[in-house]
């Protein structure tokens, strides 16, 4: 065989290998660089936590300001820093009508401090919109009591943990279209005060929708064929990897 040919053959060799690896990493790997944050007031701009909702349990036992300290700002010129004042239960949070089924990712830059054992605790998670998810709970509650409501957890830390301070947490998780989700700051307080500052929520699509039954069996099949190709062409030209 001519070297010419080898070389078209080694060419055409490569360009399927490339193009089986991509298509694996589409599967494996979604892009989440330049998607649009679903969260809205995301970094506490709008003074008042715009387009945020709190609930209090019992009424007025936490507040939630607005903060232009160092922490928790670390996006913008404001945040959070929650704090509890009373046993109880409190919350703030957004809903966020997801646009498409696929991979999503939510971050924020977060911390706790304070709290005297496991059943002073806080947690930021994704959950439904139950009101269960927001109600009040038992006094004796502690992060290891089940809570159905939570669809992916991305930050929680009680009092019998130590201090954690302020940094960026990360989760992703798997929505559907038009699915409605709640981004859910939580605070459980039994005895002493709990500082839970935070800011720059981000809650992003990864710009890939799910395949459907259908799509993964056409790239199921264009792999299969794509491995063909490789093994034809490599006994075309013996010695060409």
């Amino acid at each position: 065989m001519n070297e010419e040919r080898r070389g078209t053959i080694k060419a055409a060799s490569a360009r399927l290998h490339a193009g089986f690896l991509l298509a694996i990493a589409w599967l494996v790997f979604p892009v989440f660089a330049g998607a649009q944050n679903l969260a809205l007031n995301p970094s506490f701009e709008t003074l008042g936590h715009a387009n945020w909702t709190a609930v209090f349990n019992p009424s007025g036992g936490a507040t939630f300001p607005d903060s232009s300290a160092t922490p928790p700002t670390t996006d913008g010129a404001n945040g959070i820093a929650a704090t509890d004042a009373a046993v109880g239960t409190y919350y703030l949070y957004p809903d966020v009508v997801l646009p498409l089924t696929g991979p999503y990712r939510i971050s924020v830059d977060v911390g706790n401090s304070g709290g005297s054992g496991a059943t002073d605790f806080v947690r930021v998670d994704i959950t439904d919109t139950t009101p269960s998810s927001v109600a009040a709970k038992p006094k004796t509650d502690t992060l290891a009591t089940p809570d159905p409501d939570v669809v992916q957890s991305v930050f929680s830390r009680s009092g019998a943990d130590p201090v954690a301070p302020q940094a960026r947490h990360a989760a992703n998780f798997v929505g559907s279209a038009g699915q409605t989700v709640r981004i859910r700051f939580y605070i459980h307080a039994s005895n002493v005060v709990t500082q839970f500052p935070f800011d720059d929520v981000q809650l992003l699509s990864g710009g890939t929708p799910v395949p459907t039954l259908s799509e993964w069996a056409m790239l199921l099949l264009g792999a299969l064929l794509a491995l063909f190709g490789i093994g034809w062409l490599r006994r075309r030209a013996p010695g060409i990897g």
